[in-house]
């Protein structure tokens, strides 16, 4: 109580130490430390609250704190690092916005799958609820998606998602062609995603983010539970069935 332990605080000094237990003063010190850099460890993670950092990222934050000594690694750090905070923040998350915007999605890659053609596995673990990627595809209004769903093949449909926003406005994200125009040069993963009912294990959510140009409708798709590396993501097509044969879903329910 007389030496609170804070993310920012110092070390007591070893004649404050011996002033509480003489006797134990060094076992003091070294429980101090240990508890400082857990709480530091879980202060750092904390501000990379819905997508794993790297350990550049990391490590240039911690830069800038000014410790100088109890300085936790950037490794460890991203070993421990778990979503945290409230989904609510998302739509100010400049490293979403910043993903969304580049396509740059770290720790998927497009794969030949046996028997299935093309797929995406993750390079890395993905916690439950971390955002993976977005739904990749030209936003249209309701009417111009059942107008391209009733042109386009059986086969292609399946890649056009419609939903109600929170506005109560109904669209769609039609992502039926193989690149989106904003992102000629690459594929997007979701587009390559596979699909299972059973086994499905990334689930959308619909968000609203602040982008500079302005207010946008964005469809994360988030880790439906703990996925390991090397492992196949799945995303369950008939939700899309659904949605299609009603006015649109808030989507919320889906996480």
């Amino acid at each position: 109580k007389k030496h609170p332990m804070t993310v920012g605080g110092k070390v007591p000094s070893r004649a404050a130490r011996v002033a509480s237990s003489s006797e134990n003063q060094k076992k003091l010190y070294e429980r101090w430390l240990k508890e400082q850099k857990k709480l530091r460890i879980q202060h750092v993670a904390g501000q990379f609250p819905h997508r794993l950092p790297t350990e550049a990222r990391v490590a240039k934050w911690i830069a800038g704190q000014g410790w100088e000594q109890n300085v936790p690694s950037a490794a460890k750090v991203v070993a421990a690092w778990k979503p945290s905070g409230d989904l609510q923040d998302i739509p100010t998350s400049q490293a979403i916005r910043k993903n969304v915007s580049s396509q740059k999605w770290k720790g998927l890659v497009i794969a030949h799958m046996e028997k299935k053609g093309r797929g995406v596995m993750t390079t890395r673990k993905f916690h439950a609820g971390e955002v993976i990627c977005d739904y990749r595809g030209e936003l249209v209004t309701h009417e111009e998606g059942l107008r391209i769903h009733a042109t386009t093949s059986q086969e292609e449909t399946g890649y056009m998602f419609f939903f109600k926003n929170q506005a109560g406005k109904r669209l769609c994200i039609d992502a039926h062609l193989d690149r989106c125009a904003c992102h000629p040069d690459r594929q997007t993963f979701r587009r390559l995603m596979n699909h299972s009912s059973k086994r499905a294990n990334v689930k959308p959510r619909l968000f609203r983010l602040n982008f500079e140009s302005g207010d946008r409708d964005v469809l994360l798709l988030m880790a439906a539970r703990d996925t390991e590396e090397g492992q196949e993501l799945m995303f369950d097509y008939s939700v899309q069935k659904h949605q299609f044969r009603g006015e649109g879903l808030d989507l919320e329910w889906l996480i």
